[in-house]
């Protein structure tokens, strides 16, 4: 299997026109979200980087598909903004073995690769996805064109919006280059709960939170407890705080902050996934909160961590390699499509294609170059 690193658009260009099966990728935070045949050629695109425009006064940003989300981070924390989907692998990534590093910036994913992936963190429960903040991007197709879709205003009518195409795409549409996000402020302040109780009673209670009003940053459930974080100005965080607690019966431990820990680092580092032991598979399953009791005691038998994410619509858990063929079984069987998203570089999982995503996949990629071929 072949590696480039095009340092510009035009050596990208070439590497795709070189190559009869080619795929992207960023840091590879999320490798197996990138397995691919031994005849595919890897184009690394950490080549194109740097934050190219950032207006904080307009709330957007434009970077290219390189640049580490640890960079754009620091950006945008000095204005006192941040992407609101909250995206994984965000901070340095602990275990590079696997990875050609050659500075600590590509330590964490980059922002196509974030994008690509199509995975949320905990705390874009109250804003959306990345679906939602991307406003145009630049990439080039199957026939070695580089086209622009989106614009780099909040509100725009430029056509047919392929950018959502590249949400969750895992670069079988195309090679990003540019992408141009849409950034929050960040709020006044921010309270993080956490709630002891059984699994079935933080199940309840996050159907009775999502049955109101409540501006719920993160709720997760992760090691026996149920986790809330709220966001807004002093006397809104105790007012919601004070609901929360009568919603879940129970009084809140306020989670303590000191020294170098931070709100903001707490929820950044359960979304790099350091819980996971080392060398278990990282899968990613959706579900509806009514489904998770009989999806978590099927992952319960046999995984070694889980978390529940995004107010009960997604699970991460981890497996050893030799049992996840069997847990993926038991799912499938249920009714439950899991994702591997790490520490399984081998498995080529099938891309679950849509009619009308098919249609498109053939007006930008008509020879089937990107991804796995069919």
């Amino acid at each position: 299997m072949t590696a480039l690193v095009p340092l510009s658009v035009d050596q990208a260009i070439d590497a795709v026109l070189s190559n009869d099966f080619v795929l992207p990728h960023g840091n590879r935070t999320k490798e197996t979200l990138i397995a691919a045949i031994e005849s595919c050629c890897l184009i690394d695109t950490r080549g194109l980087t740097g934050i190219t425009e950032y207006e904080p006064t307009e709330f957007t940003f434009t970077a290219k598909a390189g640049t580490p989300i640890s960079e754009i981070t620091a950006a945008l924390d000095a204005n006192g903004q941040w992407m609101p989907f909250d995206p994984v692998f965000s901070t340095a990534f602990p275990d590079t073995s696997n990875v050609d590093v050659s500075t600590k910036k590509h330590q964490s994913a980059t922002l196509a690769g974030s994008i690509s992936s199509g995975l949320n963190g905990s705390c874009s429960l109250r804003f959306g996805g990345a679906r939602d903040f991307v406003l145009g991007i630049k990439f080039i197709d199957g026939n070695g064109s580089h086209i622009t879709s989106g614009g780099k205003v909040v509100k725009n009518a430029a056509g047919f919006d392929l950018s959502k195409f590249f949400v969750g795409g895992c670069g079988r549409f195309g090679i990003l280059t540019e992408l141009t996000m849409k950034v929050f402020p960040k709020s006044e302040g921010y309270l993080t709960l956490a709630f002891e109780g059984s699994l079935n009673d933080h199940l309840n209670s996050i159907k009775r939170i999502n049955s109101t009003p409540l501006e719920i940053q993160a709720l997760d459930i992760f090691e026996e407890n149920l986790w809330v974080q709220i966001g807004g100005g002093k006397q809104t965080l105790a007012t919601a705080k004070k609901r929360i607690e009568e919603l879940v019966g129970v009084a809140a431990k306020q989670r303590k902050f000191e020294g170098n820990d931070s709100e903001e680092g707490f929820w950044r580092e359960s979304n790099r996934f350091g819980w996971l032991p080392d060398g278990d598979v990282l899968f990613k399953v959706p579900a509806h909160i009514r489904q998770l009791p009989e999806l978590l005691e099927t992952i319960e038998s046999i995984a070694s961590r889980f978390r529940v994410s995004l107010g009960g619509q997604v699970v991460y858990f981890g497996a050893k390699p030799e049992q996840a063929s069997d847990l993926l079984s038991s799912l499938s069987n249920q009714g439950f499509v899991a994702q591997a998203i790490r520490n399984s570089p081998s498995v080529m999982q099938p891309f679950p294609w849509t009619p009308f995503a098919r249609k498109i996949k053939m007006a930008l990629d008509p020879q089937h170059r990107f991804g796995v071929p069919e």
